[in-house]
């Protein structure tokens, strides 16, 4: 061959993609460094992403143990960054700020010491071409040490930050980090009043999607909804509030459903919606407020939807039936109250929706058994007292005819 023909035929090719695997290479052992601290100090699971910041519908996965899977895009051309999704914020900060050191660092490590081996036994040139492109990639990546403060858009519309900026975050809020661990306990073990005391502590600009899907959760499992309302809307003129995700906006959209506020209530299922479209939680929320607005279609739609998704949700199949009985598919609506009392014996609204059927019917007595039955079971269940007086109405007058 040419020799002029070697460089641009053989050489510029092969150095192309020795760079090409180093860098995937980085980036692997780079999600690794955050996931195996991940795994030792959590027992939750640990989820990496290679090539994309979160698309599990482009990626093939392996399932390594039952707490760790990994996501990679197959085309390594369109790899695009990568990430690891693990629960961090009961973590104390010397164990967080480990998790996130030993992603950059791990890929200097490995080529720190690949380049020692392979210079130290003279290998061959290949070797010490790929190992020493593999270092500078190594040193390139510690660029993420670096703080920026421009936010990484996940794929599922929300942000996050460089590993600088979220260890220069980590350590700016080292107390309300340590504040955080103890409300979680709190918040675990159910006491959910104390761990909203020291949420409200948290400096505003520490709260994350994350920490503020749980202090939501804590106000709604006491049915605080006006003290939650007001601490939320104290976030939105800032920035956090601009990567609000999915569920966090299907949370609000419940907290203001609670305040009667079910225009206010529709309009944050729809962001939710906007986030993710699989959103169950948001289907079946939206799909009960349509009901309330009686747009019993749409609302069968939205269930429809949130059944495919989790075949097993007795809230939706219970709220389908109360769009059935309203567009007059009674049998339709009492197959899906008897699944959904399989999937939940308790599901009050399966039993006040089966008392609904009864008054349609006219069958008052057997109308006022079921909707007791959903008061036992929790007597905040919608209008349940407005139903229950209806029937036993009804029932008189029958009887005094």
């Amino acid at each position: 061959m040419n020799d002029s023909y070697v460089y641009p035929a053989v050489i510029l090719p092969l150095f192309l993609s020795i760079l090409i695997i180093t860098r995937l290479l980085t980036t692997l052992f780079h999600e690794l460094g955050h996931a195996i601290p991940a795994m030792i100090f959590t027992r939750e699971k640990v989820t990496a992403f290679l090539g994309s910041y979160g698309d599990i519908g482009k990626s093939k996965s392996i399932k390594l143990n039952n707490r760790f899977r990994i996501f990679f895009v197959l085309n390594p051309l369109k790899w695009r960054g990568g990430m690891v999704k693990h629960s961090p914020n009961n973590l104390t900060t010397f164990k967080t700020l480990i998790i996130l050191l030993l992603g950059p660092l791990f890929s200097l490590i490995l080529g720190s010491a690949a380049l020692w081996i392979v210079y130290s036994f003279d290998l061959n040139g290949f070797l010490k071409l790929f190992t020493l492109l593999f270092f500078l990639s190594a040193i390139f990546d510690l660029r993420n040490i670096y703080p920026n403060e421009k936010p990484i858009l996940l794929y599922d519309g929300t942000f996050s930050y460089n590993d600088g900026q979220q260890i220069k975050r980590l350590l700016k809020f080292k107390n309300d980090k340590e504040n955080l661990i103890i409300a979680y306990r709190f918040y675990e073990n159910k006491n959910y009043n104390k761990a909203i005391e020291l949420f409200e502590g948290l400096n505003p600009d520490y709260i994350n999607n994350a920490i503020l899907n749980v202090i939501i959760n804590s106000y709604l499992s006491v049915k605080r909804y006006v003290d939650v309302k007001e601490f939320y809307t104290k976030l939105m003129d800032l920035p956090m509030w601009q990567t609000i995700n999915s569920n966090c906006f299907s949370d609000i959209g419940v907290v203001e459903a609670n305040l009667n506020e079910n225009e206010l209530a529709l309009g944050y299922f729809n962001k939710s919606l906007d986030l993710d479209n699989n959103n169950v939680y948001s289907l079946s929320n939206r799909g009960y407020t349509y009901n309330l607005f009686e747009n019993y279609t749409n609302a069968l739609t939205d269930f429809n939807k949130a059944i495919e998704i989790n075949p097993e949700f007795a809230y939706a199949y219970s709220n389908r039936a109360f769009s059935k009985i309203k567009l007059g598919l009674y049998n339709d609506a009492i197959t899906d109250i008897d699944k959904a009392i399989s999937i939940d014996a308790k599901d009050a609204y399966a039993y006040r929706n089966l008392g609904i059927y009864y008054l349609e019917t006219k069958d008052y007595s057997k109308a006022i058994e079921q909707l007791q039955k959903a008061f036992e079971l929790d007597p905040d269940t919608h209008k349940i007292t407005h139903y229950m007086k209806i029937a036993r109405e009804k029932l008189n007058d029958v009887s005094l005819l």
